[in-house]
Order: structure tokens, then C-alpha cells, then sequence
């Protein structure tokens, strides 16, 4: 028997949006993935706290995810007041999965800061990288420090099957048709009067709008 395949998707999810779970889903058949685990942060270390509560950003995941037994809400960031941190959180997934392949997913914006993150070198010998690219997009194009842009090069796999090959480390740029929606998008569209539906499960929509969010 194959070993599991996990994906891992971290972010505020303040809120989750249609771009957050059409992203997970391309994860899931790019990669093969057994399920994609979303983790919404607890204690920010480079943004702002989020304007929802931890226990309303949960219970949008949940709805958002509804009876999809592959896209798992995991709540140990927001349960613990530590910093959240990318490194802790797979170095607890990976205890947890020591025969998993873990896919860290990623969309460009956040993987062409990766090299600032903390322990981000001690991350890659944790789990493999899903980076969410524009179709046509290679990293040759990326615009990165120089140091990164080789250790990128070096690491690069063309499918999860090569990826899976090595124990941790690889990085696949994966050519992924996604909406380019954001939550600051959905919140200052809400914030101003205007429809947001069309960003948003119809699910979340409905909390929003039952809870007054983001107004």
C-alpha cells in the first residue's frame, strides 16, 4: 500500500473564499492528495489578527467544507496562543504521518516570500511545496533573491510522482485556472455595501451575512 498523500493549507481564511476551496480541490487531483488538511492561523507572526474571531473563521472552514470528507478543518493553530508558525505545525504533522507525503500548498505571492519564513530551510526537510502558478509560469521567471532562486532550481519536480520519490523537499509549480479572488476583496466589498456572493460559498455568504460580518 502507497503511503498517504496530505496536503496542507494554511492562511486567516478571514474569510475562506471560493479561490481557497477551488485551490484545495486542484490540490487534491494535481498532487493525488488523500485529503488537504486547511489550518487557519491562531497567533499571526508577519500580518494583522484577523477582523472574524477564531471560533467564526472555524465555523465558516466547516461550512465552507461541508460534507467533503477530503478537506479537513484543523483548528491546532487557533487552539494554541503560541505564534503560529509553518514550521511548528508540519513538524507536528509530520510526528503524527512519519510515512506521509506532505504538500505544503501555496499560492505564487506567498511562496516569492518562502526564504524570509521562519526555520524555512528545516521546513523544506519536512514536506514538499505546491506552488499555485498562472498557466505558462516556470520559476525561471521568478523574481527571487539569487541564493533562493538556485536552491528553487535545484528542487524543482515536474509531477507528485517525482516529488514523492525523495522524503521531503521538493517544489512543483503547478499551472492552476484559479479565480483571483482575496479576502480583503470579500471584506471590502462587504464593508462598502456591495454583493459579495459571488466570491463566497453560498454558506459562508449566509453566516456572513446572519453575523454581521465585516460591515
Amino acid at each position: 500500500m502507497s503511503a498517504p498523500r496530505i496536503g496542507i493549507m494554511g492562511g486567516m481564511f478571514d474569510p475562506v473564499h471560493k479561490g481557497h476551496l477551488q485551490l484545495a480541490q486542484a490540490a487534491l487531483t494535481y498532487c493525488r492528495l488523500d485529503l488537504v488538511k486547511l489550518i487557519p492561523c491562531g497567533t499571526p507572526v508577519h500580518r494583522d489578527r484577523s477582523i472574524a474571531t477564531a471560533a467564526q473563521r472555524v465555523a465558516m472552514l466547516r461550512l465552507a467544507c461541508g460534507d467533503d470528507a477530503r478537506l479537513q478543518v484543523d483548528t491546532r493553530e487557533v487552539d494554541s496562543p503560541a505564534p503560529s508558525y509553518t514550521y511548528d505545525t508540519a513538524a507536528a504533522l509530520r510526528s503524527e504521518n512519519p510515512e506521509a507525503a506532505l504538500f505544503l500548498v501555496l499560492g505564487l505571492d506567498v511562496f516569492l516570500a518562502f526564504d524570509t519564513w521562519h526555520r524555512w530551510q528545516d521546513l523544506l526537510g519536512l514536506v514538499h511545496l505546491l506552488v499555485a502558478v498562472r498557466p505558462g509560469y516556470t520559476y525561471a521567471s521568478c523574481k527571487l533573491a539569487r541564493a533562493f532562486h538556485q536552491e528553487v532550481g535545484a528542487r524543482i519536480a515536474t509531477t507528485a510522482e517525482a516529488a514523492t520519490k525523495y522524503s521531503a523537499g521538493r517544489i512543483l509549480m503547478a499551472a492552476l485556472d484559479l479565480p483571483d479572488i482575496s479576502s480583503t476583496q470579500v471584506r471590502r466589498a462587504i464593508r462598502v455595501g456591495d454583493d459579495a456572493s459571488a466570491l463566497l460559498p453560498p454558506v459562508v455568504a449566509g453566516y456572513i451575512a446572519t453575523n454581521q460580518l465585516y460591515r
